[in-house]
């Protein structure tokens, strides 16, 4: 195999273009809506979104390598069906491109302000010392969840260069911005606890899910609670910007939709019910971003 039909099937289970393409994008779209007030037209923030969106797509995929490196071991042990272990690809392939995409992520940065230089320059030192298990070893990686929540903060950084990709100057002192900051993180533990809740047939050995964890109710319990934190943020951020209520309702009836899958996982031992929930969390971060950015938009 050449190495583009090598890392084509990689990214299928390890890097999900077709997915990430549409998540990184909910974001760029929801930031520019609340970095936006003066309700310009979207033709206005063209070049800033293209930018983020690039920026974004780059950093995941930063992140992912730094995470197959890091979890190498591990994953050669419990996983020996991924790309990697199976010898479809290797890591020095992947740390190539990652290198390449890296000085383009600079240049983007570099273009934009002096801010997203240094907002970005943190992020990738964060990054890296996330990617070396901040220096602890196994003893933060046995602390399941505080491990989760410290990589799960590499977006922390990373979400304040996207802000001053849009804008050479962030307003610090609009209390609207840090609340949609709060919806960007909030949301994106949706889609990392909802891809790592499993039915009891497919728990690896490994113990790297919530629901190996603390068991697959309070996994659940914990998702719902997630999920209904994302929704009162966002209907507080969605009211600020607009008054249109077929907007919430929309966002009512994702809200339904990943509950109702939610429920319906733990009542089902079917692998596709731990599919369901994936995909009906990845519809409801979506639908709220979106909804976001429409608010400011129509």
């Amino acid at each position: 195999m050449n190495i583009l039909k090598r890392f084509y099937i990689y990214q299928k289970e390890r890097f999900p273009i077709a997915i990430l393409t549409f998540t990184t994008l909910a974001v760029v779209l929801s930031s520019v809506a609340v970095i936006s007030k003066n309700h310009m037209p979207i033709s206005s923030y063209l070049k800033e979104i293209v930018l983020a969106f690039i920026a974004g797509m780059i950093f995941m995929y930063h992140i992912r390598v730094l995470d197959e490196r890091k979890d190498l071991n591990f994953d050669t042990k419990y996983h020996k069906d991924r790309p990697i272990q199976k010898g479809i690809i290797s890591l020095k392939s992947l740390f190539i491109l990652d290198f390449l995409l890296i000085i383009v992520l600079f240049a983007i940065s570099i273009y934009s302000s002096f801010n997203a230089f240094i907002f970005l320059l943190i992020s990738m030192i964060y990054s890296l010392i996330a990617g070396m298990d901040f220096f602890l070893g196994n003893k933060i990686r046995n602390k399941f969840f505080i491990y989760n929540l410290l990589c799960l903060f590499q977006l922390f950084f990373f979400q304040i260069h996207l802000y001053s990709l849009m804008t050479p100057i962030i307003n610090f002192l609009d209390p609207l911005l840090y609340i949609h900051f709060v919806f960007v993180i909030v949301n994106a533990g949706i889609l990392e606890v909802g891809r790592k809740l499993k039915v009891k047939s497919n728990e690896s050995l490994g113990k790297d899910t919530y629901s190996s964890q603390i068991g697959k109710r309070k996994s659940a319990i914990m998702f719902i609670v997630i999920i209904f934190l994302s929704f009162f943020i966002f209907s507080y951020l969605l009211f600020k910007l607009s008054s249109i209520n077929a907007l919430f309702f929309t966002g009512i009836l994702s809200l339904i939709l990943v509950t109702l899958s939610t429920l319906f996982y733990l009542s089902s031992e079917k692998i596709y019910a731990e599919r369901l929930i994936e995909i009906t969390g990845v519809i409801y971060y979506l639908s709220l971003h979106l909804l976001i950015f429409l608010a400011m938009f129509i």
